[in-house]
């Protein structure tokens, strides 16, 4: 086990410090003090190695606090308000439980994880999978203690849980993984299913794990999780399972054949952030069959002209690329309607409570529009099916042209994302009806008049972001840090109104406000700003 992580460890060194010598070597003015040589400084390498794991483990450690305060805590604070001290504990701890102990677990695993590290060892050194994976994956968890103790005493003394319970959350978190890890080698003896690279089992898991976390609070049912986990007993069962799951991982015989799928050459990308950005695209990608059929028939548009009739035949021939996302959403929103009416005939309590919330849920509703707009999508198909090869031509940038397109496309992407917030009004209205909510009309109409502006809203945004700024470049990359600002920002501030309490009427003034201001601004940018920036790059 030593010797296959000092190996590991070598390797690893070699290939970072080959890394940063060559793209030191390309930099201006200073590259040429990086000579070739520097490639044969072992112990170099093993210096640049060692300040790089330092810098990991910092980095990590920032990593798991943001998350554990943007996941765990601040949905707790979100709550707590109107809770006592023991059901904001109880509130936290289910947020952890069910985020990290399950979802993570479930979604995320270090042995069968793509690195060029990893692939370099087993496929290139020819380092054995049955040594090395189970150790690698091992000491990664190992590692993983120490980023925790830190985040997880914070947050626990924070929430009232306390620091020494909150130092023992960092070895259960890690236990709960070690377990997960060995459910997915089951679930690849079984069925040969290699949960990460199955983007259906990831999608699942992410849309169920946080509807279970974050809906029994917000329902104020929430489990008495808190006296579970302080137990004694609690802790030595995971605890336990995972030492007999950490066991089990290194008396696993099939590493070779979890190895060779695990580990394709394809999937071995150096510069992660940028094969990351390319494999946004493969969704909106052309197949042979949306050019089948009628697709190429272009009669039914003869009485339209000019950008009209492009458009037109753009949407025409994508439409698998902007109807899918929808379909998929709104079965979603029909997933929801069938709980909640199934809820309502099992559970006529709990379903009850639901619909009283209903009046107070718009905050919840901006943040569900932000989710489930498809603009973002639209964006990235229009780039690479349409923009990318046109925009080489002087006649597409012009102002005229640009304010045009933007037009035609913003009342194409506003009718699709109305579809979407026209199915979430007609379920919250029929599920509140049933549940006998007592709803003014007047609400009612503000209610439905918000989520449907809220649709244009973010329609507009995301076209708004993409002509002023174009962040994508003729290789695919994104590279307008403006672009991803933004969004986060837009995110954030989406975010925050999870923490308003507002009428439906008041709350519908406020987005028909913001949404005139924001179209009218968007416009005036786009026309000043986008003949410059829309452009390939």
């Amino acid at each position: 086990m030593i010797n296959t992580l000092r190996q590991s460890f070598q390797i690893g060194a070699a290939v970072t410090g080959n890394t940063l010598i060559y793209w030191c070597q390309r930099l201006p003015l200073v590259g040429k003090l990086f000579k070739d040589r520097l490639y044969a400084e072992g112990s170099l390498k093993d210096r640049v190695c060692a300040v790089a794991f330092l810098l990991k483990a910092c980095t990590q450690v920032l990593y798991k606090a943001l998350y554990v305060c943007l996941a765990i805590w601040l949905p707790a604070a979100v709550v707590m308000e109107t809770l006592t001290p023991q059901q904001r504990v109880d509130a936290f701890l289910w947020f952890l439980l069910m985020m990290s102990f399950v979802g993570g677990a479930l979604i995320k695993t270090a042995i069968g994880d793509t690195s060029a590290v990893k692939y370099t060892c087993v496929k290139l050194m020819g380092m054995p999978a049955q040594e090395y994976l189970p150790v690698n994956g091992l000491f990664s968890h190992l590692m993983d203690i120490l980023y925790l103790l830190p985040v997880t005493a914070l947050f626990s003394a924070l929430i009232g849980f306390g620091v020494l319970r909150g130092l023992l959350l960092a070895p259960l978190w890690v236990a709960a993984h070690l377990i997960g890890e060995r459910v997915q080698l089951w679930l690849f003896d079984r069925f040969g299913l290699l949960t990460q690279k199955k983007m259906a089992y990831q999608w699942v898991l992410i849309l169920l794990i946080p509807l279970a976390a974050y809906l029994p609070p917000f329902l104020q049912a929430i489990p008495p999780v808190g006296r579970v986990v302080a137990s004694p007993l609690f802790w030595a069962a995971l605890l336990g399972l995972g030492a007999l799951a950490a066991h089990s991982l290194f008396r696993y015989r099939n590493y070779p054949a979890f190895a060779r799928q695990a580990l394709p050459l394809s999937e071995v990308q150096l510069d992660a952030k940028k094969a990351s950005n390319q494999a946004q695209f493969a969704s909106v990608k052309l197949r042979d069959k949306d050019f089948a059929g009628d697709a190429l028939q272009t009669g039914k548009y003869d009485r339209k002209t000019g950008y009209d009739y492009l458009n037109a035949i753009f949407f025409d021939r994508h439409k698998r690329l902007f109807f899918l996302p929808v379909c998929r959403r709104l079965a979603v929103v029909a997933g929801a309607a069938v709980l909640s009416f199934g809820c309502l005939l099992f559970f006529p309590e709990i379903a009850r409570n639901l619909g009283g919330y209903l009046p107070q849920s718009l905050p919840l509703m901006v943040f569900l529009m932000y989710l489930l707009s498809i603009g973002d999508q639209a964006c990235r198909a229009m780039f690479y099916n349409c923009d990318i090869s046109l925009l080489r031509y002087g006649f597409y940038r012009q102002k005229e042209v640009i304010l045009r397109n933007f037009r035609i496309r913003l009342r194409r992407l506003c009718g699709f994302n109305l579809i979407t917030a026209g199915g979430i009004c007609l379920y919250v209205l029929s599920f509140g009806l049933a549940a006998g909510l007592n709803w003014p009309p007047l609400d009612i109409l503000s209610y439905c008049a918000t989520v449907l502006m809220l649709a244009v809203f973010f329609s507009v945004h995301h076209l708004f972001l993409y002509y002023v700024f174009q962040p994508y470049t003729a290789e695919l990359d994104i590279k307008n840090p403006f672009y991803t600002l933004l969004n986060m920002v837009v995110y954030i501030a989406c975010f925050v109104c999870l923490k308003l309490d507002s009428q439906p009427a008041g709350f519908a003034f406020i987005v028909l406000g913001a949404t005139i201001l924001y179209t009218a601004a968007a416009l005036v940018l786009i026309y000043r700003w986008a003949p410059k920036n829309f452009r390939v790059k």
